[in-house]
């Protein structure tokens, strides 16, 4: 199967908590519709909820031992997939802000 892989996103913690990381992701879901495919990402445990209220399903997990990569805990990361007809509801104007993005 083929999929748009959504790419790594941070959000700065003093700009948390303002829509930054939801305004991005759903431009990745436009894209997805747009293309027919679906979205994948690995998701952190901190950015997990925001995947779930966004539509993401849980598809798998894998943990990366610190070991691994010389650090100092293990990393969970978890798999998700939205498929495209489940953005159907959103387009994008071609701007991105806020005002981009509008129900169908």
């Amino acid at each position: 199967m083929y999929s748009k892989v959504l790419s790594i996103l941070c959000v700065h913690k003093d700009f948390q908590r303002r829509g930054a990381a939801t305004l991005l992701v759903q431009w990745g879901l436009v894209q997805s519709q747009q293309l027919g495919l679906p979205a994948y990402l690995e998701a952190s445990s901190d950015g997990y909820p925001l995947y779930l209220k966004l539509g993401f399903h849980q598809i798998d997990v894998a943990v990366v031992k610190a070991a691994d990569y010389d650090g100092d805990v293990d990393v969970k990361c978890v798999a998700m997939l939205r498929y495209p007809e489940d953005v159907s509801r959103l387009s994008v104007k071609g701007r991105m802000d806020e005002s981009a993005f509008v129900a169908t």
